[in-house]
């Protein structure tokens, strides 16, 4: 079995609790991705995927242990995971990707939707904002997607655990790859 890993820039640190939420409304729970099962609906040569980012509570460590408020991507309709819904497709798929911001105070930058490998053509959704991207999966490997929130600055080191948007974007060769499994790792 092979081993695909993709890297996060993102460091959980030791997570002390977020603040008390009594007069707002719950944030649904994250689900852990154990990246088994590929985002969207395949229609012939065309997989349709249609992502949101919203805040959602997580829980890292264990079902009922600390938690944090993050952004994370979810597909619509479903709860939000971490790491980001697994895209995975064979090489000459095309790819139809709609992106909501959710968010309501934030704008966002998606990055990776594209042909690959390439260089990165982002995606900038202000709040309440949706954007449809249309591209081909691009040559065989493992890439990422992800968001950043609001304005970066990638010269600098930034410890943001808000951020928990990135996944895993696999483009498998025409007769499909040997078994697998897919692990990302935020650091």
């Amino acid at each position: 079995m092979n081993a695909r890993i993709v890297v996060i820039g993102t460091v959980a640190l030791l997570i002390t609790g977020a603040a008390p939420r009594e007069s707002r409304v719950p944030l649904p729970g994250v689900q852990a991705n154990d990246n088994r099962i590929a985002a969207g609906a395949l229609r012939g040569d065309t997989l349709e995927l249609h992502l949101v980012v919203a805040m959602a509570t997580w829980r890292p460590e264990a079902d009922s242990g600390p938690s944090i408020d993050v952004a994370a991507f979810s597909e619509a309709g479903k709860p939000p995971m971490i790491p980001a819904p697994l895209m995975r497709v064979r090489t000459g798929t095309v790819i139809v990707a709609t992106v909501r911001n959710a968010l309501s105070d934030s704008t966002i930058t998606v990055h990776g939707l594209v042909s690959h490998p390439a260089k990165d053509n982002s995606l900038l959704l202000r709040p309440g904002d949706s954007a449809t991207v249309r591209f081909s999966a691009g040559e065989p490997g493992t890439y990422l997607y992800s968001a950043t929130i609001g304005k970066h600055d990638y010269t600098k080191f930034n410890l943001n655990e808000r951020e928990q948007l990135g996944g895993a974007f696999v483009v498998d060769p025409p007769g499909g790859s040997p078994p697998d499994r897919v692990m990302v790792i935020n650091i």
